[in-house]
């Protein structure tokens, strides 16, 4: 990833603070139509993302501050509007397509965690809850080879749109690896800077 990558993105902003709710709790998105795909691995990742409901800047601007949401965009005047209206946002650079980069800036501009992700994920269609089933209760939305191979699968408790741990679960989490990668290496680079500029 280009080494200004991270220097050209701004938070507008700071994540308020409310009694009885963690920093990580109260992280919510909301992530513009050239986002979407991260919005998804977001959810995944256990963090409340929704899409846009509607593509004018304007309806958008209104479903972030309305439900408290921190715009994601790569629209530099949408995030710049953000300010003015008192809304959080986080700007990624147009040149940021990889998604792993999108991940790794995410976390690390939020200052989130990602760690026991995978008992945090959320359905990737629409960020409700997921629910572990028997495979039979749903057999009717499983293909045969899933249900003959899985005991238990998970259903989401808001659309039912069913998941199970198929050959995907393993790019997802090759998917994760790489991100915490990058965000180690980030990491690094920062306190070598520090430590150089210290001496």
């Amino acid at each position: 990833m280009p080494k200004a990558a991270f220097n050209d993105a701004f938070l507008v902003d700071p994540v308020p603070a409310k009694a009885g709710t963690s920093r990580q709790e109260r992280m919510a998105f909301l992530v513009d139509v050239m986002l979407e795909k991260l919005g998804r691995w977001l959810r995944i990742l256990g963090f409340r993302a929704e899409d846009p409901d509607d593509t004018d800047d304007d309806a958008i601007l209104f479903q972030a501050k309305s439900r408290n949401l921190i715009l994601l965009t790569m629209d530099e005047e949408l995030a710049k509007r953000t300010k003015k209206l008192g809304i959080r946002s986080l700007f990624l650079p147009a040149k940021m397509t990889d998604i792993t980069d999108q991940i790794a800036f995410v976390v690390k501009k939020s200052r989130i965690s990602i760690r026991n992700w995978k008992s945090r994920t959320l359905c990737t269609k629409c960020g409700g809850p997921l629910d572990v089933v028997s495979s039979k209760s749903v057999s009717d939305q499983l293909p045969p080879r899933v249900l003959k191979r899985f005991k238990d699968v998970w259903r989401c408790k808001s659309c039912g749109h069913v998941y199970w741990m198929g050959s995907h679960w393993k790019k997802i989490g090759e998917t994760i690896t790489k991100v915490k990668s990058k965000i180690r290496s980030k990491v690094r680079k920062s306190r070598k800077a520090v430590t150089r500029k210290s001496k």
